[in-house]
């Protein structure tokens, strides 16, 4: 038997050793991806609904709920300003996790740390919104378990017109 005849299939069967290991480094990264855009997903919204906050009454219960209706929605804009917002909208598909118990909105009224902050030109009051326990769960790998869970998501900004 010559040489070429014993080296047959080798190729094969090296690509077929190799190639669990690129599959789960290719599936990591695409997740990894994923995990960092509903991140930022969450982050962009929970900014949004607080930017909302800064310019209306929060101690409002329609107010509030059109914040958590922010954070929650997949297109803030298009669902939750329309003439009659729905107060418990269906989640953005990429966020089905997301429940408005999650979403805590704090103002002067229920904050007391938010009232009449001291600044160098007088005092102001704050508005702010914080996502709490978000777990983040596997699309590509449905069998993961929802292991995940980010680090609360906060943003605060001064009420105009306070």
């Amino acid at each position: 038997m010559n040489r070429r005849g014993r080296v047959t299939g080798v190729a094969a069967v090296e690509f077929a050793l190799v190639l669990p290991i690129l599959l789960m480094i290719a599936f990591g990264i695409a997740e990894f991806a994923r995990a960092m855009y509903e991140y930022d997903s969450l982050v962009k919204n929970v900014r949004a609904a607080t930017r909302y906050l800064s310019t209306v009454d929060p101690s409002l219960q329609a107010n509030r709920d059109r914040a958590i209706c922010i954070v929650k929605a997949a297109d803030p804009y298009a669902t939750c300003f329309v003439p009659s917002p729905s107060t418990n909208p269906a989640p953005a598909p990429w966020l089905q996790s997301l429940t408005a118990a999650q979403v805590d909105v704090l103002w002067e009224g229920n904050s007391p740390g938010l009232q009449s902050v001291l600044t160098g030109q007088g005092s102001v009051d704050m508005v702010a919104v914080v996502l709490r326990n978000y777990q983040y769960r596997s699309f590509l790998l449905p069998f993961v378990p929802a292991v995940t869970t980010f680090d609360p998501i906060a943003a605060s900004m001064v009420r105009l017109g306070a």
